[in-house]
């Protein structure tokens, strides 16, 4: 039997800025990025509406952020593990982005399942 594999897969190098990033399938002149901003800000770093996706991220910038999205039929198993690569306030902190979405069963709330955390100092 195979592993699974993402029905769709796209990759490309993309500028990050303002400490977030936002995914827009199909920009609506009715999308309230502000408010989805202000969500993912207040709450877990991460907010979502039918117009698009904002994720707030640990850097402040970089501009040639290697970034892969990925597009399941049902949940991916478990990836690798998060690398520490790069400190915030430089603007080539060597992050990467995986972002990986399927439709679930059902009406789950948008939420990280994984995330990299500063080890403490």
């Amino acid at each position: 039997m195979s592993a699974p594999v993402p029905r769709r897969v796209e990759e490309r190098a993309v500028r990050l800025d303002y400490g977030q990033f936002c995914l827009c399938g199909h920009p609506s002149p009715d999308a309230d990025y502000m408010t989805l901003l202000e969500q993912a800000i207040n709450g877990s770093g991460i907010a979502a509406d039918d117009n698009g996706v904002i994720v707030i991220s640990p850097h402040q910038n970089n501009f040639e952020m290697p970034f892969r999205l990925e597009v399941w039929d049902d949940p991916p198993p478990i990836g690798p593990g998060f690398v520490n690569r790069g400190w915030p306030g430089s603007t080539i902190p060597g992050d990467r982005w995986r972002v990986q979405l399927w439709s679930p069963a059902g009406d789950i709330p948008v939420r990280r399942l994984k995330q990299w955390r500063q080890p403490a100092v």
